[in-house]
């Protein structure tokens, strides 16, 4: 590549489809966007290819749904991203004086392997134990990147997969693992780019940031000279930024985040638990990004105590030893996962090969003042990658990171403040 580049350049290395007759065409000079995409919530990344196509490909191959795409690029002093897809769809097809316009959609060849094999059968050692050994059964070229979790089956309180896929199997004894270290319990289980992860959330916040970007009136920041410029320097330009979300209290309150109980009910027993949580009485349970709560839990400010009342099944054959372990799962897993949709931020950057979602990054915001043009302590700071979307179009390649916040830069309650006009607000 050249030694001068522009933020965004990219470079694509390999972009090939071969047909199910062995045909292997490239896909360089057909394609008009190519989107790869990363969830925290998605077992398996996907990736949607535009296309504008005079020679009507579809039919001269044909495509047909048996295909598979490699696609291999870079950006400048940077990593790669090399990734094997299968076709499973052809969408929004439309013609257009002889020009055929038309996406595919493509899917990892793990996920597609995933359906051929079902896991019925019985388990014993932690969920994060059978995950690597099901894993195992998928031969993946990626690894699983796994936190031991602190559940533990066996003997008659062992683990039955109930003829589930691999991957479905991963995802069903994320809801049975806990983790005595990261109370929340919420674990997850993704793909990104570079590997599979199974850990808690809350874990995923206590990494250190990849990087730092300066949005708002800093965006420019640190990237004077924009025509030749390393894409890895510490502040890169913030193309665009949105703030989703600053707080949900409607949504937290019907989903049981501010107060919660929950009775636990073995059947065979009828025995009952009880269990309460409390974001105002447990919040300092778990480790968050920041130091500060997000909001006041001292007393000053309104305390939302709704009464959201669940049942669960629970069962204990060995005598504290339950089957299901709801105490330690089912409200902790409830409070966090809502936790994390309080805070929520959209940025669009320069093409960042090497950020995947589960991430840390550093913000830093603006104050919107006239006068003032210093950090606001309140929302700078560490955010999770809860979503990314590769997007390379218009000759650019651009990130588009969907951040979640679960704490504040600042201790509340806040001071009073002095109005700009020196008087009091009426």
């Amino acid at each position: 590549m050249s030694d001068t580049f522009k933020l965004g350049d990219y470079n694509i290395r390999k972009f090939t489809i071969r047909s199910h007759n062995g045909f292997e065409l490239d896909l360089k000079r057909y394609f008009t966007s190519i989107r790869i995409f990363e969830d925290i919530l998605s077992s398996s990344i996907t990736a949607t290819v535009s296309f504008k196509d005079v020679e009507d490909m579809l039919t001269f191959m044909p495509i047909v749904g048996q295909e598979e795409v490699s696609l291999d690029f870079e950006v400048p002093d940077w990593k790669n991203i090399k990734l094997d897809f299968l076709v499973h769809k052809i969408s929004e097809l439309t013609d257009d004086e002889g020009t055929q316009t038309y996406n595919l959609e493509l899917i990892s060849k793990d996920f597609a392997k995933n359906f051929e094999e079902k896991v019925s059968e019985y388990f014993q050692g932690s969920s994060t134990d059978i995950a690597q050994t099901i894993f195992s059964r998928l031969g993946s070229s990626k690894s699983l990147s796994v936190e031991s979790s602190s559940d533990q089956y066996s003997g008659d309180n062992g683990l039955v997969i109930p003829n589930y896929t691999p991957m479905k199997s991963i995802s069903f004894l994320c809801n049975k693992a806990f983790s005595e270290t990261y109370k929340s319990s919420s674990y997850m289980f993704f793909e990104t780019t570079k590997e599979y992860v199974m850990k808690p959330l809350e874990m995923l916040t206590q990494a250190e940031p990849k990087n730092k970007f300066i949005v708002g009136a800093y965006k420019s920041a640190g990237a004077k000279e924009l025509d030749d410029i390393s894409t890895n320097v510490e502040n890169k330009k913030v193309i665009s930024f949105n703030f989703d979300s600053n707080f949900d209290v409607l949504g937290n309150i019907t989903k049981g985040f501010y107060n919660s109980e929950v009775y636990a009910v073995d059947l065979l027993t009828r025995q009952v638990n009880n269990y309460t949580h409390s974001y105002w009485e447990n919040y300092g349970d778990y480790k968050y990004l920041d130091s500060n709560t997000f909001q006041d839990t001292t007393g000053q400010g309104m305390q939302y105590k709704p009464k959201n009342l669940y049942v669960v099944p629970e069962r204990d054959l060995q005598g504290g030893n339950p089957t299901f372990n709801q105490e330690k799962l089912f409200l902790p897993r409830l409070f966090y996962m809502q936790l994390m949709k309080n805070i929520k931020v959209t940025i669009t950057v320069f093409g960042d090969t090497d950020v995947c979602a589960g991430d840390v990054l550093e913000l830093e915001m603006p104050i919107y003042q006239r006068d003032n043009t210093g950090k606001n302590e309140y929302y700078s700071g560490k955010y999770l990658v809860f979503a990314i979307r590769h997007r390379i179009e218009g000759g650019r390649y651009q990130t588009d990171i969907e951040l979640v916040r679960d704490s504040i830069g600042l201790p509340l309650p806040a001071e009073q403040p002095t109005p700009p006009s020196g008087g009091s607000i009426q």
